[in-house]
């Protein structure tokens, strides 16, 4: 399997999980306003507020990975990126353990004693980490036949697109999901209890969470409508432009209801707008701020090359844009010229 095909993989399987992620924030949103909420115990509603706060983070993570990918690789395979996807993946998974375990608590807690649900929490965290971590370490990996991966690999054009257009596919259905919840919190009693500017807030977090989706949904119509459908270099770069954009609403919505949901559960205090704001950065500094930071040391440790990492002495040679045949650059050796080659995935 090539850098192409394995970074594609990794990319769906992050892609699939932020989806599982949202939906999951937004079933944690509208308990916090259910009536059996306010039965819940002390510990369990701080509980409460950790899984809020573990899937936002697992959010961060996930969506991170694929931002790097248009940002600092510009839709291209690199070694440096797979990397990095791996480390982002299990980041994320951990959240979800924590979160897991959070939820397990609360809910065995309310039914069946705090006794089961301190066995329940610690048993979800062990099976999850156990089954993503520890299993497999146990299981091990395969003695290493292929050849070794290329540091770059610029996949063709119909590829690049295809990817831009799923990565905003599954984003739709989970930010569509969360807005879902959204409006049912509305309709939840304790909503119409919260302070006026409290419900503003929501609702400002749901315009966000809607205008995101309503940019999700536009570069499918840009590449059927107005480019008919064809490999065209303009698609890929204004879908890129409009999913980097969709981030910023949506990182707004997610950080506002954040700030609602813990504020009813702790109450809305200056540690709970800390806090929030906190989430705010977190979300802006992963989406944004490092994956730029990462473009503009790439660009400067290697000037002069056709925007990819492998270096200064690296060369290219031949080229289509829209071919089958993915452009493979590999690692330069100190002293001489990477070769690239394009050659049928292995």
């Amino acid at each position: 399997m090539g850098l192409s095909s394995r970074l594609e993989f990794a990319i769906t399987e992050l892609r699939v999980q932020m989806l599982s992620t949202e939906v999951l924030f937004g079933f944690q949103l509208q308990s916090t306003f259910r009536e059996e909420f306010s039965h819940l115990s002390g510990p369990a509603r701080a509980l409460d507020v950790v899984a809020l706060t573990s899937l936002v983070v697992t959010l961060c993570a996930l969506i991170a990975g694929p931002a790097q990918h248009r940002i600092v690789e510009r839709g291209n395979a690199t070694r440096r990126i797979l990397a990095v996807l791996g480390w982002l993946s299990g980041v994320a998974l951990v959240f979800w353990a924590i979160t897991f375990a959070c939820d397990a608590f609360i809910v065995s807690e309310y039914f069946l004693g705090r006794t089961v649900a301190v066995t329940a929490a610690l048993c979800a965290f062990a099976a999850a980490m156990g089954m993503w971590f520890w299993l497999p370490k146990l299981c091990g990996r395969p003695r290493r036949t292929e050849e070794e991966l290329p540091e770059f690999e610029r996949p063709a054009l119909r590829e690049k697109i295809s990817q831009m257009l799923k990565e905003a596919w599954v984003a739709l259905p989970g930010a569509t999901g969360l807005f879902g919840f959204q409006l049912i919190v509305t309709s939840l009693g304790d909503f119409s209890l919260l302070p006026i500017t409290v419900q503003r807030i929501h609702f400002l977090a749901a315009a966000m969470v809607a205008s995101a989706i309503i940019i999700l949904i536009t570069p499918g119509q840009l590449h059927r409508v107005a480019y008919q459908g064809r490999n065209d270099e303009r698609a890929h770069e204004t879908g890129t432009r409009l999913l980097s954009y969709a981030l910023a609403p949506l990182a707004v919505g997610i950080s506002a209801d954040y700030y609602v949901a813990v504020g009813k559960i702790v109450g809305y205090s200056p540690a709970v707008q800390a806090g929030t704001a906190s989430m705010l950065l977190l979300l802006v500094v992963s989406w944004y701020v490092v994956p730029w930071i990462i473009r503009v040391r790439l660009r400067n440790s290697s000037p002069g090359t056709r925007s990819h990492p492998a270096g200064a002495n690296t060369k290219l040679t031949g080229a289509g844009t829209d071919t089958g045949e993915p452009e493979r650059v590999n690692a330069p050796e100190v002293g001489s010229m990477a070769k690239v080659t394009r050659s049928p995935e292995p």
